[in-house]
């Protein structure tokens, strides 16, 4: 007699006299170029994030729609590791949504992590490769947020 399986709980399975009833995959590559955005959600954290080691993380989902043919829309996490060097991020995303102005000072207050859910702003959408799943896979590409861009009355200020 043999020891039989235990299926994992948190997986959904079925049997080969089973109609296969799933989703399509939601992954949509967003063309590369300008896009606009607007805030959804907004995830803290604390991992592990490379050179940076264990840090906080604000990990903050966009939805994008780009300004190409077609207005393609997806979602798009930015992972936002909250140490100095990456200080010009925030500030760039900060900018963006009009909580603060260029030449405002590198700081932010602080509650404006509880407030920004919700709030629109540009951006340029590029993609980045990620690694293949598999050995002998093609590499994956994903969205990328490349720039948030100032708010565009901000910009032709800038543009003289």
């Amino acid at each position: 007699m043999g020891t039989e399986e235990k299926p994992n709980s948190n997986v959904e399975h079925f049997g080969f006299d089973d109609k296969v009833d799933v989703q399509e995959s939601s992954f949509i590559l967003i063309p590369d170029g300008e896009a606009i955005f607007t805030i959804t959600k907004l995830e803290k954290d604390r991992k592990e994030m490379g050179k940076f080691g264990k840090c906080y993380v604000a990990i903050v989902t966009f939805l994008v729609t780009s300004m190409q043919e077609g207005n393609t829309k997806a979602e798009i996490d930015v992972h936002f590791p909250l140490v100095k060097e990456m200080g010009w991020k925030i500030l760039q995303l900060a900018t963006s949504i009009g909580f603060r102005k260029h030449g405002d000072g590198p700081s932010i207050d602080p509650a404006w992590w509880g407030k920004f859910v919700g709030e629109t702003g540009r951006c340029v959408i590029g993609h980045r490769t990620g690694k293949p799943k598999k050995e002998g896979q093609k590499p994956r590409i994903f969205n990328d947020i490349e720039e948030f861009l100032a708010p565009e009355a901000e910009a032709d200020k800038l543009n003289f």
